[in-house]
C-alpha cells in the first residue's frame, strides 16, 4: 500500500513539475514575441480593427461614452481596453501583457478540459500544444479581442462540463454569461445557443428545456442593456450590432470568394469608413436616406436575393468556404499573422504549429471520442462556428474560438493512438493514422488564394499608408518598398510610394516609381479615374463600338449611374436621357437623370423630373430635398425655405429616430446654407 501511494505521489510530483515547464515555456515565448512586437509596426502602428478598438477605448476612457449610434462593431473589447487605458498610459503594451495572462487562464482551462476526458498524460500533451501553437501566440500580443473570446469559450466549456457531470442549473448560468460577454465582443457565438438548447433538450427532456431557458436567460441579462442601448440611440432593437447585413453581403455576392474582400465602393476597410460607405452605397441604390440599421437589412436582402437566384454557385461557395476554413493558412481580416510573422523570431521558428496540423488531429480525437459524455457541446462548437463561417465569411479570428476544443481532442487522439499500438492494436491505430494523414493532406491544400493571402505584403501597405497619413515619411518610404518586395508589380504601392518621394522632394525616385506603375504625375488622375469605372462596370456590359440605340435602356441605366459617381455628369445625362425615354418606369433612372441635369446646369428639367418622381414617392424626404437645392441654384431662395420646411415635416413622419435626426441635422445646414449664414 505505502508503495502505490509512493508511486502516486511521484506521479503527482512530476506532473507538477511537466506543468512547470508548460507554464515557463508558454510564458517565455509570448514574453518575447511581445519584445518583437512593440519594437515593429505591428505594435506601433495600428491599422484596421485594432486602431479603431483602440481610439474608441481612448475615448471611453476619456469620459466621452459608448458613442450616440447603434453598434457596428463589438462594444466589449474597447470597454475591456478602456480600463487597461485607465490605469496605464502604455495602453498597447499592458493591454497586450494582460490578454498574455489572460490566455495564462486559458491554458488551465485546456488543460482541465483534456484531463477530464483523456487523463494527465493528454492534459500536458494539450498544454505543450497551446503553449507552442503559433496562432496563439500570435493572437495574444495583438489589439484584437480573439484572446479574450478564446477565454470565454472554455469558461463556457468548462461550466458546461460541470453541469454535466453535477446536474446543477448554477454552472448553466455561468455558461450563459460566457456566452453573452463573448456576444459583447462579437455575435457569431450566438448561434451556440439553438444548438446548445437541441442538444439539452435532446438529452434531458423536460429537464433539458429547463437548462435551455436558463442558458438563454443568462445570455440576454447580458447583452440586453446593449440591446435597449441600440433601441435608445436608434429607435430598433438590435441586440449587439447592426452589422449582420454587411457581412453577410460581404460573404454572399456574386464576386465573393469566402473571404473578405472590399467592395469596390469602399475607400478603405477601416471601420470607421465601412459602416457609412456601406449605407451610401444601400442610399443610392435605393433613392433614399437610410439608418445604418436599413441599410444593414438592405445588403441582407442582397446578400439573399443573389443566394436564391444562384443556388448553384452558392454550394460552390458553400465548399469553398468550408475548404478554407479548415486550411492552414491564417485568412486575414485585419493585421494579419504573417505581417507580424516578419518581425517575430518566435512565430517564424515555430510558424509550422498551425492550424494544418492542429485541425486534422483535433478532428480524429472528436472522431475516435464520438459519444462520449462532452462529446455533443464539443463538437456543437466547431459545427456553430464553422456554419458562422458558412453563413458570413471565413477570417481565421473568426474561427480561433475553436482552438481550445481543438488542442484538448488532438491531445486526447495522440495518447489514443499510441495507447492502441502499445497494445498491439495495430489495425485500430492504422485506420486512426489513415484518417489522420487524409486530413493532414485536406488541411494542408495549397489553393491559390490561400497561397496569395499568406502574405505580409498588404499589412506593409497598410502601415505604410498609416505612416504616410501621419506624415511619417521615413517609415511610409521603407514599408511602401517591403510591401514592393514581395509584390513588385503592385501599382498602386508604386503610386503611393511616388507620391511618399515627392513628399520628401525625391523628385526623381519619384519618376522611377510613377514609371514602374507605368504612370506619369499629370495622368495619375485620369489613370484613377479609369480604374474606378473599369471596377464598377459589370464585365457584361459590353459597349464598345455600340451605339446607345442598340443598348438596352436597363444597361443605359447602369452605365449611366457608374458616370455620376465619378462625377462625369454630361456623359450621365446623354446616357441617361436615352434611358428614360425608351423606359419611363425605371425610377431610379429618373431620379439619377434629375440629378446629372441638375448638376449640368439644366435646373428646370431636373425641377420637372423632381416633381415627377416626388408624385410617385410622396414619403420621401430626399426628393423635395432635392427640389429645394435646384431651387436654390435658380436664386429662388424663398421658394427653397418652403420646400425645405416641407422636407423637415416629411421626416418627422418616418419611423425611427436616427432617420429623423439625420434629416433635422441636413435640413438645419442647408438652411444655414441659403441664408448664407
Amino acid at each position: 500500500m505505502n508503495r502505490i501511494e509512493l508511486k502516486g505521489a511521484s506521479r503527482n510530483t512530476l506532473y507538477i513539475a511537466l506543468w512547470t515547464v508548460v507554464v515557463a515555456l508558454f510564458m517565455t515565448l509570448r514574453l518575447i514575441h511581445q519584445g518583437y512586437v512593440l519594437t515593429s509596426p505591428p505594435g506601433n502602428i495600428l491599422i484596421i480593427d485594432s486602431q479603431f478598438y483602440f481610439q474608441w477605448a481612448e475615448r471611453i476612457a476619456a469620459g466621452h461614452g459608448l458613442g450616440p449610434t447603434v453598434f457596428f462593431m463589438s462594444p466589449f473589447y474597447p470597454l475591456f481596453m478602456s480600463l487597461i487605458l485607465k490605469l496605464s498610459e502604455s495602453g498597447v503594451a499592458v493591454t497586450m501583457l494582460v490578454q498574455v495572462l489572460l490566455s495564462l487562464g486559458t491554458l488551465g482551462l485546456i488543460g482541465r478540459f483534456t484531463v477530464r476526458r483523456f487523463g494527465h498524460p493528454a492534459g500536458l500533451i494539450a498544454g505543450f500544444l497551446y503553449a507552442l501553437y503559433a496562432p496563439s501566440i500570435y493572437y495574444d500580443s495583438i489589439i484584437l479581442s480573439a484572446s479574450c473570446i478564446l477565454f470565454l469559450v472554455m469558461v463556457m466549456m468548462t461550466c458546461l462540463d460541470q453541469a454535466e457531470r453535477a446536474g446543477s442549473r448554477f454552472p448553466i448560468f455561468l455558461a450563459g454569461l460566457a456566452i453573452g460577454i463573448a456576444a459583447l465582443a462579437r455575435p457569431n457565438i450566438l448561434i451556440l445557443l439553438p444548438i446548445f438548447s437541441y442538444i439539452f433538450v435532446k438529452r434531458w427532456k423536460n429537464y433539458g428545456i429547463e437548462q435551455a431557458g436558463l442558458l438563454i436567460i443568462a445570455t440576454l441579462i447580458v447583452i440586453f442593456p446593449a440591446g435597449l442601448r441600440n433601441y435608445l440611440n436608434g429607435g430598433e432593437w438590435y441586440i449587439t450590432t447592426n452589422s449582420a447585413g454587411v457581412n453577410f453581403y460581404i460573404g454572399n455576392h456574386e464576386n465573393a470568394n469566402g473571404l473578405y474582400t472590399e467592395a469596390p465602393w469602399l475607400t478603405s476597410a477601416e471601420p470607421a469608413f465601412e459602416a457609412g460607405e456601406y449605407r451610401t452605397e444601400a442610399q443610392r441604390h435605393l433613392r433614399k436616406a437610410l439608418t445604418l440599421s436599413q441599410a444593414s437589412r438592405y445588403w441582407m436582402g442582397a446578400g439573399m436575393a443573389w443566394i436564391v437566384s444562384h443556388p448553384v454557385e452558392w454550394l460552390i461557395l458553400e465548399g469553398k468556404k468550408t475548404a478554407y476554413f479548415f486550411n492552414r493558412v491564417e485568412t486575414p481580416n485585419n493585421v494579419s499573422f504573417y505581417g507580424v510573422k516578419a518581425y517575430s523570431g518566435v512565430l517564424r521558428k515555430i510558424g509550422f504549429m498551425n492550424f494544418g496540423l492542429l485541425a486534422p488531429i483535433g478532428l480524429v480525437g472528436l472522431g475516435l471520442a464520438r459519444r462520449e459524455e462532452g462529446w455533443y457541446s464539443s463538437i456543437a462548437v466547431v459545427a456553430g462556428y464553422l456554419i458562422a463561417g458558412l453563413f458570413f465569411f471565413v477570417a481565421s479570428e473568426y474561427r480561433y474560438p475553436v482552438t481550445g476544443i481543438m488542442i484538448a481532442y488532438g491531445a486526447g487522439a495522440i495518447t489514443r493512438i499510441v495507447g492502441r499500438l502499445r497494445h498491439k492494436e495495430i489495425e485500430r491505430a492504422q485506420i486512426s493514422m489513415i484518417a489522420l494523414l487524409v486530413l493532414l493532406m485536406f488541411c494542408n491544400i495549397p489553393w491559390k488564394t490561400m497561397k496569395t493571402i499568406a502574405s505580409p505584403r498588404m499589412d506593409y501597405f497598410n502601415w505604410a499608408s498609416v505612416s504616410f497619413a501621419q506624415s511619417d515619411l521615413v517609415n511610409a518610404s521603407l514599408l511602401f518598398t517591403a510591401a514592393l518586395a514581395w509584390d513588385p508589380k503592385w501599382s498602386e504601392a508604386h503610386i503611393q510610394l511616388a507620391q511618399v518621394f515627392d513628399e520628401m522632394k525625391l523628385r526623381e525616385l519619384a519618376d522611377k516609381e510613377y514609371s514602374a506603375a507605368g504612370i506619369t504625375r499629370d495622368q495619375l488622375t485620369m489613370a484613377r479615374e479609369r480604374e474606378q469605372l473599369a471596377d464598377l462596370i459589370p464585365d457584361s456590359l459590353d459597349i464598345e463600338g455600340n451605339e446607345l440605340s442598340n443598348i438596352s435602356p436597363q444597361r443605359l441605366a447602369v452605365l449611366g449611374s457608374h458616370f455620376l459617381r465619378l462625377q462625369k455628369y454630361l456623359q450621365a445625362s446623354i446616357v441617361l436621357d436615352e434611358s428614360v425615354r425608351r423606359d419611363t418606369s425605371n425610377y431610379n433612372a429618373l431620379f439619377d437623370l434629375a440629378y446629372a441635369l441638375e448638376a449640368v446646369g439644366n435646373k428646370k428639367r431636373a425641377l420637372q423630373l423632381y416633381f415627377k418622381l416626388e408624385e410617385i414617392h410622396p414619403a420621401d424626404p430626399l426628393i423635395p430635398f432635392r427640389i429645394a437645392w435646384t431651387q436654390y441654384g435658380l436664386n429662388k431662395t424663398g421658394m427653397a425655405q418652403t420646400t425645405l420646411r416641407r422636407v423637415e415635416k416629411k421626416a418627422e413622419k418616418l419611423t425611427d429616430i436616427e432617420s429623423i435626426n439625420y434629416w433635422k441635422e441636413k435640413v438645419k445646414k442647408t438652411n444655414d446654407t441659403f441664408m448664407n449664414f
